[in-house]
């Protein structure tokens, strides 16, 4: 009876397999490993960032072929990365003052499957390049570096991305007129405040503000950003913006270069590098005592030229007793020999700005409204 059982059954399914249309074989899937990219090799200077781009060529067989990031490099870093398709596309900073070789690896998928090798990408850095400039300088390391020196490090560091930037705002209150010497008659009476008497057309007294900007670490000061936003400045008579020490902008410029008979010989003295430097009282280059002429000579800004097209624009200040707008845009260079004046270009960890607002004889000068700005620096640490 088993056996009859058995025989119906498998007579059955034969019958059935017998009826049954014939199909097309059916197309699966199937994915194959994918091949790895080729590897590469790419070159650069210490200290210089590179651009790298990695592709890997479509293949017929794979449907969903993608490239990841397995293991990044060591001795730098991968900034600015886009994936698109089959191409990554980065810019690889090495560590600073790195030099020697450094690697990274990809991995090529297909779905499930990887191909059986990972593709490597080397980089090879390259010590010393002729542009690369020591923080010592070279050479002796007691020796100060050049401005020059300084400068092409700033553009280094600039172009590997060592530059750290740090943004604030610097306030100075309102000022409400001069503290004259009531009591003098010449040059030679001061009163405490280091203010001259009421002298008619003559720089007799000041008022002077301080705000210190900390940095969150010393560092190598490359570049300053301003930013005056739209606000009203009125002043009265003369202003003065200061960074340690020294003149960023003037409502008249007083320097002993300013072309005028009247500051060649007694105006603000000027550095080798062509900074002015602030000096209220003591000796010939001094601002106490000179003569006040706004027809004299024009305003200033620090490294711009006032014969240039571009000047009123990036050099604004508003005349005496006017409500304007004020700007400065100062170029990088010359806000690197300024860092370089400070103190030979040591750490700075602080910017110390002033603002001064003078007067010779009337009520009301040395009075200036509130104003602010903003100032990003951008420093090697």
């Amino acid at each position: 009876m088993k056996n009859l059982i058995k025989t119906t059954f498998l007579l059955m399914i034969l019958s059935l397999t017998a009826c049954k249309p014939n199909q097309e074989a059916t197309n699966f899937n199937v994915t194959v490993k994918p091949q790895a990219a080729p590897d590469k090799t790419i070159e650069t200077d210490q200290n210089i960032a590179v651009h790298m781009v990695f592709t890997k060529q479509a293949e017929a067989k794979s449907k969903d072929l993608q490239i990841q990031i397995h293991t990044e490099p060591k001795h730098g870093t991968l900034r600015d990365c886009t994936f698109q398709n089959l191409k990554v596309d980065c810019v690889y900073h090495p560590a600073l003052n790195y030099f020697g070789s450094d690697e990274m690896k990809f991995r090529i998928i297909d779905g499930d499957f990887q191909a059986d090798k990972l593709s490597v990408v080397t980089f090879i850095i390259n010590e010393k390049p002729e542009n690369y400039i020591p923080p010592n300088g070279g050479g002796d390391p007691t020796d100060p570096p050049t401005v020059d020196e300084v400068e092409k490090n700033c553009q280094n560091a600039l172009a590997g991305g060592y530059i750290q930037t740090y943004q604030t705002t610097v306030n100075f209150p309102a000022a409400i007129e001069c503290e004259f010497n009531e009591a003098g008659t010449t040059l030679a009476h001061l009163n405490a405040a280091g203010n001259g008497p009421r002298i008619n057309s003559f720089v007799m007294a000041r008022v002077e503000q301080a705000h210190s900007v900390q940095l969150p670490s010393a560092g190598k000061v490359c570049d300053i950003d301003f930013n005056f936003p739209v606000q009203t400045m009125q002043y009265d008579d003369e202003i003065f913006l200061l960074l340690n020490g020294f003149v960023l902008m003037s409502s008249t410029n007083y320097a002993t270069n300013s072309g005028s008979s009247y500051y060649i010989d007694h105006g603000l003295e000027v550095n080798d590098l062509g900074l002015q430097i602030y000096n209220w009282m003591g000796g010939n280059n001094r601002l106490y005592g000179l003569h006040y002429n706004h027809a004299v000579t024009p305003k200033y800004c620090l490294g711009l030229n006032s014969s240039t097209p571009e000047y009123n624009n990036k050099c604004q200040i508003p005349p005496t007793e006017t409500n304007g707008q004020i700007k400065l845009d100062i170029p990088q260079s010359d806000i690197i020999r300024l860092g370089y004046s400070t103190n030979n270009l040591t750490n700075i960890s602080s910017l110390n700005f002033g603002f001064v607002s003078t007067g010779d004889n009337d009520n009301g000068d040395c009075e200036h409204s509130a104003f602010s700005f903003d100032v990003t620096v951008k420093y090697i640490p």
